[in-house]
């Protein structure tokens, strides 16, 4: 049984009962399912002192009393949730306020629990426990899902990029050992470089146009260039016929429906040809090729006020579960049956570069019959409403949820569904129905609800055990349940509670009230929702803005000089000729190599892969020296290209031993050498570095000294660089390029240290500090 200890937050003005849920709290360890939770309890005599003491400890489940001084329980509760850190950590309210009015305001201000005093000490630990248990298992899948979220993306970095990029390098070494092979056998390595270019091309420049959607780039030069669309007729022939849909079209026929003359829209020709190319090609991508034949429709529908392009197939179409998600940046739909869908950025970027010209997209999609993507864009009139950043709504502002209600009496399932449909404010609710849980099962299978409703006496399977079965289930773990019943026993509630319940109304029940319940419970989902996909949201930014422009210059490199041999072929007449010409692919597919494997690096230390990869590869190092000695006999040929010059100094031999990656300790040397080599060397003629090793009482450090100073700004923005966390590793990869960065990343990981001094006399130096016993084996 895995063991875990957990703080719980106790706000209580009664000092003598302050101490008696204390003690009751930390009695025993509460024992649920396979953990068990060693509860410590941290305390505090009114709402003020509360929230000082949730800023210093993060408690996993706070109880607190409502009539307190200075700061009541409610103001405690309201001032708590409005920091999203703590929107996940249950809140009980434990109160001598028992009035049902008391109860309703507890509860719709946000508490999880309301219970009054006296109470039931089992029945409240046992409840304490519930709350604590599903709060900490959803977390744990909360950080499961980034993790597997970073590996998924990892997973597409590693193939979109190293798959291609073998293709330059495969062929470019192929090209040259055949120098004296056929010519229409040099077209073709010629041409498989050609191609690993254009889809790297492809892939980087869908990359930075993610990223200048996302920083509003693409708004201002969308508000600076825009103007009316004349030939949208043409932009869709072109479209369907664009290389890029040809090359995979295979068995699939296009057939474009639409009138001979169209309204104007407003926008950029270009970005309406991008959106309509990438549907075209989804649709082509998506079809099921196992058949004879399949057909694309492009049906252009003009109205009024808005012009609908529908792309429509009839291929394998998408389950309704991930319909939702088809649009997030680096989402993949079944990778593994579907090799060729690329990086994840396509439809990401349909509905940026939609919602960029005031329009909406809109998707209908049945698994195995096919799927239409509806464009829907407002008919210029001659007048343009000012543009933002925020997606066009149409006349839509509700917020469509899903509930899920279950009931074996007819009449009153057919009552609860029509309350729910017709519910005024912010939600437009679908109402999904079944008369008992297991009815309400085959629901859940198919369809995922947001919030579920249900009776508890039922024929089949009761309400009690329909719960059990949702609360066992960790893709259901999230759904609120309301339990609607006509069981009203203090006994029948404490059991709902105790069994996982949100929400526990008793029938006959007031509308107003049971709405207000329903609300208060899809505004919390909701919220939680947005703060997780934010989270997400943040951290698929973060590795997206390691891909720079920078990318684009090694790729041009590559691609100009095949181009140039491809169309010289003829008049080449020696293999000296032909590896002259190679020069230029080589220096090219080098620097591209180069690029890539730095963002692999920065990606894996953004994620945390670099840290697993580190405790694999942790190994007992008896003599720093002897890897030193090594690095400089590797890499002095490469250095002297250079005009550098690398200088060891013999060190004790009984210097004490560390523990480390010797790769990544390597790795990280030879980039600070580039960084000197770059910034500092040179500036007066001298390229003499010096390496040498220096035992301290607790760490052994290396050093690597430069004759010459680093200029202020370099120096700044590098000790900057080097004094902060590695979450900051983005933005100065970009100002500094990424050796610095992966550098420090990885010395961090052997809870080492770089530090940079510039020294009149002496010149620059790097010190890396390594701890004599950073991780045990």
């Amino acid at each position: 049984m895995e063991e875990l200890n957990v703080t719980i937050l106790l706000v209580e003005d009664d000092l003598s009962m302050l101490d008696g849920i204390k003690d009751l709290l930390e009695m025993a360890p509460l024992e649920a399912e396979d953990m068990l939770y060693h509860v410590s309890v941290i305390t505090a005599y009114d709402g003020f002192q509360g929230l000082t003491q949730a800023r210093e400890h993060s408690p996993e489940l706070i109880i607190s009393d409502i009539m307190m001084p200075k700061m009541t329980g409610h103001e405690f509760l309201h001032e708590l949730r409005q920091n999203p850190d703590w929107l996940q950590i249950p809140f009980i309210f434990l109160t001598a306020k028992g009035e049902k009015s008391d109860y309703e305001e507890g509860r719709l201000k946000g508490a999880d629990l309301y219970i009054t005093k006296p109470f039931d000490s089992d029945a409240f630990l046992e409840q304490i426990k519930t709350q604590l248990h599903r709060s900490l298992k959803l977390k744990a899948l909360q950080q499961q899902h980034i993790e597997d979220l970073k590996k998924h993306i990892l997973q597409i970095l590693y193939h979109e990029f190293r798959t291609p990029l073998t293709y330059v390098t495969a062929y470019y070494e192929m090209l040259e050992d055949g120098v004296d092979r056929p010519a229409e056998v040099v077209r073709e390595y010629l041409r498989g470089i050609q191609a690993g270019c254009i889809r790297l091309t492809r892939l980087v420049e869908d990359f930075l146009l993610v990223i200048s959607l996302l920083s509003g780039e693409s708004l201002e030069k969308y508000q600076n260039n825009g103007c009316p669309i004349v030939d949208l007729q043409q932009i869709l022939q072109e479209a369907s016929h664009h290389p890029r849909n040809l090359s995979t079209q295979a068995s699939v026929q296009i057939e474009i429906n639409m009138p001979p003359k169209l309204p104007l829209i407003w926008g950029s020709s270009s970005d309406i040809f991008n959106i309509f190319t990438r549907l075209i090609d989804n649709a082509i991508k998506f079809s099921d090729h196992k058949k004879e034949s399949n057909i694309v429709y492009i049906n252009v529908l003009p109205g009024t006020d808005e012009l609908r392009v529908e792309i429509k197939d009839n291929g394998i179409g998408f389950p309704e579960h991930v319909q939702n998600q088809l649009y997030d940046l680096f989402f993949q739909y079944n990778r593994g049956a579907m090799e060729q869908q690329g990086a994840g950025t396509g439809l990401t970027i349909v509905k940026g570069l939609v919602e960029l010209h005031q329009g909406r997209i809109e998707l209908e999609s049945r698994e195995g019959e096919g799927s239409t993507f509806s464009v829907i864009f407002p008919v210029y009139t001659g007048n343009i409403d000012p543009v933002d950043d925020k997606p066009h709504k149409n006349d839509e502002t509700f917020t469509k949820a899903t509930i899920l209600a279950v009931e074996d009496d007819r009449n009153l399932l057919t009552g609860l569904e029509d309350l729910l449909e017709t519910m005024d404010g912010i939600y437009k609710l679908e109402v999904l129905t079944a008369t008992n849980g297991l009815e309400g099962m085959e629901v859940l299978k198919k369809q995922m609800p947001d919030l579920i409703i249900s009776d508890i006496m039922m024929p089949q399977m009761t309400g009690f055990e329909f719960l059990q079965e949702i609360r066992k289930n960790l893709d259901w773990l999230h759904i609120p349940v309301i339990f609607l019943t006509a069981r009203g026993e203090a006994v029948d509630k404490n059991k709902a509670f105790i069994s996982g319940v949100d929400e526990y109304i008793t029938k006959p029940y007031d509308s107003d009230v049971l709405l207000k319940f329903v609300k208060s419970q899809l505004d919390k989902r909701f919220r939680l929702q947005r703060i997780i996909g934010n989270t997400f949201d943040d951290l698929k930014q973060s590795i997206l803005s390691l891909v720079t422009p920078d990318f684009r210059q090694p790729l041009s490199f590559v691609s100009e000089y095949t181009e140039k041999l491809a169309n010289d072929l003829e008049v080449v007449q020696t293999g000296a000729e032909l590896r002259n010409s190679l020069q230029g692919i080589q220096i090219g597919s080098s620097w591209l190599k180069r690029v890539i494997e730095d963002l692999m690096s920065l990606a894996e230390l953004k994620t945390g892969e670099a840290r697993l990869a580190h405790n694999l590869h942790l190994q007992k190092i008896p003599n720093i020296g002897v890897l030193l000695s090594e690095f400089v006999l590797l890499h002095e040929r490469k250095l002297a290209n250079e005009g550098a010059r690398v200088h060891f100094t013999k060190m004790d031999p009984s210097i004490k031993p560390i523990y480390g990656d010797i790769s990544t300790i390597s790795n990280s040397i030879r980039r600070l050498i580039e960084v000197g080599v770059r910034y500092a060397v040179g500036m007066n003629g001298e390229k003499d570095i010096y390496l040498s090793v220096a035992q301290q009482e607790t760490e052994i450090q290396i050093i690597i000294q430069f004759p010459t100073l680093l200029p202020d700004e370099i120096y700044f923005a590098v000790a900057s660089l080097l004094a902060s966390d590695i979450d900051n590793v983005v933005q100065h990869s970009i100002d500094l390029g990424p050796n610095l960065s992966i550098a420090k990343g990885y010395i961090d990981l052997h809870e080492g240290e770089i530090t940079l001094e510039n020294d009149g006399d002496r010149g620059c130096r790097f010190t890396i500090a390594l701890p004599f016993v950073s991780k045990q084996i």
